[in-house]
């Protein structure tokens, strides 16, 4: 059929205005909206009344009413309407749009499955840490576009909301990327590490004190209880991604982070966390420390001596040019504290004891 006549600009206000006060005439609207001709100058009256509909709706209903509205009564035809309302309601400031966007966004897309990413990217900004990582691999393997899945990783991490039973931990950028740190189920390696990459150019949100910060959340001083009791266990219990993180963040700002990561990172990863017992993220420490290995700025040497002797003489096999720098650093340190160093590791550097 061909496409209904533009009703009057009045004519739109009207029926605009009279869903504010009646949910029902939502899909009416939206039905009509579908079928109109959008050619430039409708298509700017739709979005300008569109503006003035998500706002007022949000503010005499809330989200979660309004979207059930459209889903009570489905119409495919509706969907890209109904996602620029989703986005809209997205991009109210919190006070306005109150709660219910991701639980009425979770009804559209229990409606609609194969397009539910679209409809969850721009409601991030309503969900909290777990519901964040319930989306993630769909999130991963759905948005192929760069700048789409950039866009949905700042949302969520404009969230700050909390889940019930953790109130203490919020959905922020800090939390963004701790969830992209442990690849989910389904989710290929390469994937993963290209999205955290994603996150990480966006520098204005996703910056040194968020990596700081994400860094400190993965490696608390005192393992938790989940992490298991023995070495093996807590080495294990680390996230896959987190050397790579911590590489990446020395190399993007390395006068804010060198520092934090070579004298809290590295040497918790030694203890508690006997990161050896972990061969990836073992790898990774080697990398990093070589990567820190410079004595006029933040350097690995407090970690590397404090490292059974076996492991030390790994790193400084792959890492050889770690080696004279240490051996000077474990003469300066045995010669002001005899006891700091282990003589086994004092041996193996060819540092005299005493």
């Amino acid at each position: 059929p061909a496409p209904a006549a533009a009703p009057p600009r009045r004519e739109l206000a009207l029926l605009v205005a009279l869903c504010v006060k009646d949910l029902r005439l939502v899909p009416v609207l939206f039905d009509l909206v579908a079928t109109l001709d959008h050619r430039e100058p409708v298509r700017d009256a739709l979005d300008a009344e569109l503006l003035r509909l998500a706002p007022a709706l949000a503010t005499a209903h809330g989200c979660r009413p309004v979207l059930a509205a459209l889903v009570d009564d489905p119409a495919p035809e509706r969907d890209p309407l109904v996602l620029k309302l989703v986005h809209l309601f997205a991009d109210l400031p919190p006070s306005r749009r109150g709660p219910g966007l991701w639980d009425g966004v979770a009804a559209l897309a229990a409606a609609a499955p194969d397009d539910a990413v679209r409809f969850f990217a721009p409601a991030l900004v309503d969900a909290t840490p777990s519901q964040f990582l319930a989306v993630l691999p769909s999130l991963l393997n759905d948005l192929h576009d760069d700048d789409a899945l950039s866009a949905a990783f700042k949302r969520a991490a404009a969230s700050n909301n909390a889940d019930p039973d953790d109130p203490a931990l919020k959905l922020d950028a800090p939390q963004v990327l701790v969830s992209l740190n442990r690849l989910r189920p389904g989710v290929p390696a390469k994937r993963g590490t290209e999205a955290l990459s994603v996150c990480l150019l966006a520098r204005d949100t996703f910056g040194a004190v968020a990596l700081r910060d994400a860094l400190d959340r993965m490696l608390p001083a005192t393992p938790p209880a989940e992490a298991g009791a023995g070495p093996d266990a807590r080495a294990k219990s680390l996230p896959q991604l987190f050397m790579r993180t911590a590489i990446l963040a020395a190399k993007m700002y390395p006068s804010q982070l060198s520092g934090f990561i070579a004298n809290t990172v590295l040497p918790r990863l030694v203890s508690p966390y006997a990161v050896w017992h972990n061969p990836q993220l073992w790898t990774g420490f080697i990398i990093c420390a070589d990567l820190l290995s410079d004595e006029n700025g933040p350097n690995c040497f407090q970690a590397l001596v404090q490292l059974p002797a076996p492991q030390l003489g790994l790193v400084v096999k792959k890492a050889p040019k770690i080696k004279i720098p240490l051996k000077r650093y474990a003469e300066r340190e045995a010669s002001r504290h005899p006891a700091a160093i282990a003589p086994p590791i004092l041996r193996l550097l060819g540092v005299r004891a005493g």
